[in-house]
């Protein structure tokens, strides 16, 4: 299981630097899966976010898409869920899940000196 493309459809404007953080939080939701209330809140963080660093017009556009192309419906590689084979529904992670999830997700965690330049840029 890896991430899809660069970092998923909707960060793919010109300036996704801006909102690059908000996008790869919400990429991994979006490899993980989980149910439908789940992803509703990660889409409505993303907008949140993005809009957070100025950009609500594009936070709104990209609500709107994530909300429609992400279904995890759709056979693509940036589905609701896409982490695990298709077809994958809506539902609960189990225990075994997400104990896999939460090893995976650790390459992507930031170490010591990308934490501090994230506290403290230049």
């Amino acid at each position: 299981m890896i991430f899809a493309g660069v970092f998923g459809a909707e960060c793919e404007f010109e300036h996704k630097q801006l909102w690059l953080n908000c996008c790869l939080v919400h990429d991994k939701a979006y490899w993980k899966g989980g149910t439908s209330e789940e992803r509703r809140l990660s889409d409505l963080a993303l907008e949140s976010c993005v809009a957070s660093v100025g950009n609500p017009k594009i936070a709104k556009l990209m609500l709107a898409g994530v909300r429609v192309g992400g279904s995890p419906h759709w056979p693509t590689k940036f589905r609701w869920g896409y982490g695990w084979d298709y077809p994958r529904e809506y539902g609960e992670l189990n225990e075994q899940e997400k104990l896999m999830v939460k090893e995976k997700l650790k390459i992507f965690e930031p170490t010591e000196p990308e934490k501090q330049a994230i506290k403290n840029p230049q």
